[in-house]
């Protein structure tokens, strides 16, 4: 038998020994194989399976209608060898709030928001604090956007704020703004105080009315956006686009594994394919040797390292750097107006 011959059968074991494992099993081998990377059971291994936490994604991986070119910065300066948005802009403390997008696959519209929040504040200098709404943009933006609760796609998320604009919003139960999240946080997670994440059985209405806080008027409490793109693929690039104008919104592909991961630098070790997500880059550093992207993730902080991951940096570590996108915020009328209450905001 030749030699190409025995890899691909290798490569075929592999991969059928590899595919429907167990958390059980995915943990035991990420941790006996020497990675970057610490496995653990952020989900209880008794009650789901891999498989069954399709629905946590959320993000089609790319739409072939709306390729365009992608912008380039042309003004790279020097860049630091760490960078951490929680830490650079500390008066906005939205870099710092970690969400939970339940049992919707809504991380498209969910991890939006938190970047438009993040620029918003940065932008602003501090003077916009708020939050906008996952639920407005979720419900409302419609084939536009994709699926709603399943799946949809980032950049459209981006130019809806821009063309259409989006309300004031926050999580569950939240009604100091327009819209709140109508899916409330569920247990991902092993032995928790939470009620169990159950499949969503569909995405909500578009309601273009103020639920929450019934005394703001849905149409004059929106924010736009002056632009909206996808950042050129190179790492200088999405370091600058970053530390230029806030956290970009990135899309990766998960795999088995990624819903194991404790700490350390995640690289895809085993597992099958499950799914697209929509993630917030707000960083990057090095950890013994091997480069990485700060990431928040958005199903609460008892999943991973507080709710955040490091992710391996350079070589487009699940299609991660091939897909961000970001826009900037449109700030003067919402400084002039203080229409936005940023006593409130958290």
């Amino acid at each position: 038998m030749g030699f190409c011959w025995t890899v691909q059968l290798i490569l075929v074991f592999a991969n059928t020994v590899f595919a429907n494992q167990t958390f059980h099993q995915i943990v035991n081998y990420v941790n006996s194989v020497g990675t970057t990377w610490t496995a653990g059971h952020n989900f209880d291994p008794d009650i789901y399976k891999p498989e069954d936490l399709k629905v946590l994604c959320g993000a089609k991986l790319r739409n072939a209608g709306k390729l365009r070119q992608k912008k380039t910065h042309t003004d790279i300066g020097a860049l630091p060898l760490l960078f951490d948005g929680r830490e650079h802009w500390i008066n906005c403390p939205s870099l710092v709030q970690v969400v939970d997008q339940g049992s919707c696959g809504s991380s498209w519209a969910v991890s939006a928001v938190q970047a438009m929040n993040d620029r918003l504040c940065i932008f602003s200098e501090g003077r916009v604090i708020t939050q906008l709404s996952a639920e407005d943009l979720l419900t409302c933006c419609g084939e536009l956007c994709g699926f709603g609760c399943e799946a949809g796609y980032p950049l459209e998320a981006w130019e809806y704020l821009k063309y259409t604009g989006i309300v004031t919003g926050s999580t569950y139960g939240d009604v100091k703004y327009c819209q709140p999240y109508s899916f409330p946080p569920c247990e991902h997670h092993t032995k928790g105080k939470l009620h169990p994440c159950n499949v969503t059985k569909g995405t909500p209405k578009c309601i273009k009315t103020c639920t929450g806080n019934t005394s703001l008027e849905y149409n004059k409490d929106k924010s736009y956006a002056m632009d909206a793109y996808e950042v050129n693929s190179e790492v200088s690039q999405i370091q600058w686009e970053i530390y230029k104008n806030g956290p970009v919104q990135a899309t990766m592909s998960v795999y088995a594994d990624f819903f194991a991961y404790k700490g350390g630098v995640y690289k895809h070790v085993t597992g099958e394919l499950i799914g697209g997500h929509a993630v917030r880059i707000i960083g990057w550093g090095q950890m013994d040797g091997f480069p990485y992207w700060t990431v928040a993730n958005t199903w609460n902080r008892e999943w991973g390292d507080g709710g955040y991951f490091l992710i391996k940096r350079g070589n487009n570590a699940c299609g991660i750097e091939e897909s961000i996108v970001a826009g900037r915020p449109r700030i003067d009328d919402l400084v002039k107006s203080e229409s936005k209450d940023t006593k409130n905001a958290f």
